[in-house]
């Protein structure tokens, strides 16, 4: 069986400048967390202008709420192992 050196030498770790992989990770991530606070706030506001317009209708909790918690719940968790894996 033929192993190659590369794979399983030690120093894998590279130089990669100031914006390396983790860096441009913790930057996606931080993106899209901002993103999903933004469109939450966005979706409160659109819930409130309808229960005042409509008030009659009772308006229950949504699974899109639910689901835009848990996602950021595992951003925050992601973010959090990039930053302590630098």
């Amino acid at each position: 069986m033929m192993r190659l050196p590369m794979l399983y030498s030690r120093s894998t770790r590279r130089n990669e400048g100031l914006f390396g992989s983790g860096n441009f990770a913790a930057l996606l991530i931080a993106i899209g967390l901002a993103t999903l606070l933004r469109s939450s706030f966005e979706n409160r506001d659109d819930l409130q202008v309808l229960k005042t317009e409509y008030p009659s209708i009772s308006f229950r909790r949504s699974l899109a709420r639910i689901l835009a918690a848990l996602v950021s719940i595992l951003g925050i968790l992601a973010l959090i192992a990039v930053i302590l894996r630098k």
